[in-house]
Parts: C-alpha cells; structure tokens; sequence
C-alpha cells in the first residue's frame, strides 16, 4: 500500500518513473526496471503512435490538436500499467483516481470531434474519437480484448471512409489511418498476452 501511495503522488506531481514528455522518450527511455507488460506497451507506442503522431502534425489543424492529447492520454495509460506492475490491486477509490487522468482525456479528444463537426476533417477525427475508447480496457473485465477490437470497428468506420477519399490521391492521409488502426489492432494480442481477464497487479 505504501509502494501505491508513493507511486500516487509520483504520478499527481508528473515525476513518476513512467512520466515522459513525447512518446519517442516514452519508448526509448524505459529503464531496465520496466516490467515486459510497460516494455511491450513501450513498443507499440514507438511502432504506431510516434508515425500517428507525425503524419497527424502534417496534417495539422484540428487533427493535429487531437493528436496531441491523444499522446497524453497513451502517456497515462503507460503510467497506469506501470503503476500495476509494481503494485497490489488498489481499493476501487484509488483505482478510480489512477483512471481518471486517461478518462478525462478522453472526455476531451470526443469533445474535439464534436466541437468540429463541419471539418473537412471531420471522418479523421471521428475514427480517433471511436478508436480512443478503446483505452478503456483497463476496466474491462473478465474479457478487455474484445472490448478493444469492438472500438477498433467503430473506428475503422470512418478511417475505411478516409481510405476511400484519399487511396491513390493523398498517401499520407492513408499512412495516417495506417498508423492509427496498426496501434488499435496489436493493442488487442498485447492485453490477451500480458492482461488476458483484466489489467493485471502485482500479488
């Protein structure tokens, strides 16, 4: 509990030993201490969001503005995992407190979609709207993978649009989608490996 606690306030001043300010340094800068579950997430971070991340900047505008909560919010959700790998499942106070910062963000990455509704933009930010609820798998018990996949649909709604406007006319528009479906597609495998009924503590 103390382990917990310390972690706690690490995380509420942004000095916690997952704390990072992009997602290369999230993914190169993870210590040996790293659990494989962080490690992997690590991965998927560096292999999907940091291309998402710049074709997003390319892009720019509202997507852009997205995007860049869509990092925080990942970041978060690194912290989380990396706060169950060192410690015992909390009480559900405490838990709800340690999901909040990723919740909200969330929250926010919708409210852009919403806000934005003529966009000529409007499909990308739809599909990131869809996909970041996928996020939410941490929560999801006995079965978080299917959880993801279901968000995963509901995204590939929009982005199969954006596919369809862009192939053959606009690559970086199909890079982006690339990107981002790759991220919420091995997000799945990745919570069957490490967090198979649930986000998985430390006994």
């Amino acid at each position: 509990t103390k382990r917990l606690e310390t972690v706690k306030k690490q995380l509420a001043s942004g000095a916690g030993p997952a704390a990072s300010s992009s997602a290369p340094a999230a993914a190169s800068g993870g210590s040996d201490g790293d659990s494989p579950a962080v490690q992997e997430y690590d991965g998927l971070v560096s292999q999907y969001i940091k291309p998402y991340l710049d074709h997003s900047k390319k892009i720019g505008d509202v997507v852009q503005q997205q995007a860049d909560l869509v990092l925080k919010a990942i970041e978060e959700q690194r912290k989380l995992i990396s706060v169950a790998s060192q410690s015992k499942k909390p009480d559900d106070a405490t838990l709800q407190s340690l999901i909040k910062p990723c919740s909200d963000l969330m929250g926010k990455i919708v409210e852009i979609r919403e806000k934005n509704r003529p966009s000529k933009l409007f499909n990308n930010l739809s599909a990131i709207s869809e996909g970041i609820s996928a996020l939410g798998w941490v929560v999801v018990s006995p079965a978080p993978s299917p959880f993801v996949n279901e968000a995963r649909g509901s995204s590939e709604f929009y982005s199969n649009r954006i596919l369809k406007e862009f192939k053959g006319k606009d690559q970086l528009q199909c890079d982006w989608v690339a990107s981002w479906n790759g991220f919420l597609k091995d997000l799945a495998p990745y919570i069957k490996k490490f967090h198979t009924t649930g986000l998985t503590w430390n006994p």
